[in-house]
């Protein structure tokens, strides 16, 4: 909540660096949640659906992120609050649920009748002692020696520069290929499309691997089950795209493209579980920070440079 009241103090004071600050502060603390919570949610999930608990978690990304463009605007634009406002208030709405993620793990950890998720929490923090007694170097060399987790961080640098291309410049192409004539109209379509898809997609993509994978599955089918749906989505929302690409009537190029995102969010959850079941269960969390890492350099940092 602090760093962004820091970013929106950064209007009065006339500073970027400050805004910058901000910005860098708040990427610390949402990195580190971004590590930790798939596997908790991993966790502690109900057996059997801990993919669509992931894809229900990155999915509210998604959608916040499609709601920030129509928030951002309309508080920024208006003569009484200015851009500085849109980070205030978010600071303010984020305070109750920063206070709820504080007392969850009490919650859980003293919940009597969930024996079973206490189980693996307790394994799970058993395991974390263990890596622990690791250097984190022998920790990132063990990590980044395991070819399959290689190959998915590298294909997940790949869905992801193909997003951020599309979400930096998306407006833009809709612009380009005349199908809307103004700015705005091209910008409040897309987010809805993008906030569309991902409501949808995510945690389809979820529940669909958990329902393939079965209720008892083992890692390894687990894995497997997230790979082809990764696969098959990528596959599907390719062609969908080329589709796209062709259309000139506004209406069936908004449904060709927005199948297409909705195929790229299907297997957003299935990426991170079979990241996590790619390398032992007490590097998790190190290994999602890897992979972020690599997304980061390899893909959503570059693309919006190529692509324009």
């Amino acid at each position: 909540c602090i760093p962004v009241c820091i970013s929106g103090v950064a209007k009065p004071m006339q500073s970027f660096g400050v805004l910058i600050f901000g910005r860098a502060l708040s990427g610390v603390g949402e990195a580190s949640f971004q590590c930790i919570a798939p596997a908790f949610i991993q966790d502690y999930a109900p057996q059997g659906q801990q993919v669509l608990y992931l894809g229900i978690f990155f999915s509210s990304i998604t959608v916040g992120t499609a709601g920030g463009y129509a928030y951002s605007a309309i508080i920024s634009t208006s003569e009484s609050y200015g851009w500085s406002w849109a980070f205030y208030l978010e600071g303010l709405m984020m305070a109750p649920f920063v206070f709820i993620c504080w007392l969850l793990p009490y919650r859980l950890q003293h919940d009597g009748s969930e024996v079973d998720v206490e189980d693996r929490g307790e394994k799970s923090k058993s395991q974390a002692g263990q890596s622990r007694g690791m250097s984190l170097w022998t920790e990132v060399h063990t990590i980044m020696n395991n070819n399959l987790f290689i190959v998915i961080s590298l294909g997940y640098a790949a869905y992801c520069a193909v997003l951020a291309g599309l979400s930096t410049f998306g407006p833009t192409f809709f612009q380009g290929l005349q199908l809307f004539n103004d700015e705005k109209s091209a910008s409040l379509h897309f987010s809805a499309i993008v906030g569309l898809a991902g409501l949808i997609g995510t945690p389809v993509g979820g529940y669909l691997s958990d329902k393939l994978a079965g209720g008892n599955a083992s890692r390894a089918d687990v894995l497997k089950t997230c790979l082809r749906i990764m696969s098959v989505s990528s596959t599907f929302g390719l062609i969908f795209a080329i589709a796209a690409a062709y259309c000139r009537e506004r209406y069936t190029f908004l449904g060709f493209m927005g199948t297409a995102i909705m195929m790229l969010f299907l297997p957003t959850g299935c990426c991170t579980m079979a990241v996590m079941e790619a390398v032992p269960t007490e590097m998790r969390a190190s290994a999602v920070a890897l992979n972020i890492l690599i997304m980061h350099i390899l893909g959503d940092v570059p693309s919006p440079l190529a692509v324009g």
